[in-house]
């Protein structure tokens, strides 16, 4: 596995064929887009796979990082020194989540981008949210918790993937 870099000052530094070849693995589930000039991460959970991740844990880690630099860059280009998340979590069920997967790019994400994260939008008219955010909601630091906030659907935003 190749290094990558986790100096977000430096978010030219990135090995674009990698990013690709990363794309066609993740790209389902978790992407880059510009919303409104700041680089947003969109996390569409109900494509995501954890036992598949699992399988690629390395690779997907690096993909990451990645798409975390590519929104930075987005943002900095416009004249922003922070990132949106936006996390769908329509229509998704426990089979798409994954405790110990969250623990670790929370983890990986928070070291390597303090202070970064903007705000992270997450929807939900499930159920299932409720449980979900009960274990989530633990494992962020008091700081990070007032970033997070809580919204209607925004499924639209997801549309043109």
């Amino acid at each position: 596995m190749s290094e990558l870099t986790t100096d977000s000052s430096n978010t030219n530094n990135l090995d674009d064929n990698k990013y690709i070849e990363y794309c066609k693995l993740f790209s389902s589930f978790l992407y880059v887009k510009d919303i409104d000039g700041v680089g947003s991460v969109m996390f569409h959970m109900k494509h995501f796979k954890p036992k598949k991740i699992k399988k690629q844990y390395d690779e997907f880690t690096q993909y990451v990082m990645y798409t975390c630099l590519k929104a930075l860059n987005i943002s900095k280009q416009n004249g922003w020194g922070t990132i949106r998340a936006y996390v769908n979590l329509n229509y998704c069920s426990m089979d798409n989540f994954s405790l110990k997967i969250f623990k670790h790019i929370n983890g990986l994400t928070s070291t390597a981008f303090p202070d970064t994260l903007d705000t992270c939008f997450i929807c939900s008219t499930t159920k299932m949210f409720k449980i979900l955010w009960g274990m989530v909601f633990k494992i962020i630091d008091a700081e990070t918790r007032q970033k997070f906030k809580l919204v209607d659907d925004f499924s639209f935003l997801f549309d043109n993937a």
